[in-house]
């Protein structure tokens, strides 16, 4: 598999507590169907974290999940793609928003930036 992996939000700036709504896409580029395996029933994960790398939110968070393996097939040129929505930070800044997929024998990771005004 030849991945492509992009962390994306709504919007670039933010006011405090508004809802950021985030989208997490792992793309298949290579000429083969890609498997992948997963631990539980977890498939993704997202967080923010501020720049002193102090995590803020994590979807994760609070939630349990399944403990079944699990596969995930992606055909050449498709796509897994998770979405969800989150609070933005309550105080101004700069914010670091990291997707990660979380498959047994590798983890897929992107990362962007917001600003919260």
């Amino acid at each position: 598999m030849d991945p492509v992996v992009a962390v994306t939000t709504d919007r670039e700036v933010y006011g405090p507590g508004d809802t950021v709504a985030l989208v997490l896409t792992l793309r298949n580029d290579g000429a083969a169907a890609a498997v992948l395996t997963f631990a539980t029933t977890q498939r993704y994960d997202i967080e923010i974290r501020d720049l002193s790398d102090t995590t803020l939110w994590r979807w994760s968070d609070e939630l349990v999940f399944g403990q079944v393996l699990g596969d995930e097939r992606i055909a050449a040129g498709d796509c897994l793609v998770f979405a969800d929505r989150c609070p933005a930070p309550s105080h101004p800044g700069q914010y670091q928003v990291i997707g990660r997929i979380t498959a047994m024998d590798r983890t897929y990771e992107a990362r962007t930036r917001i600003h919260v005004l």
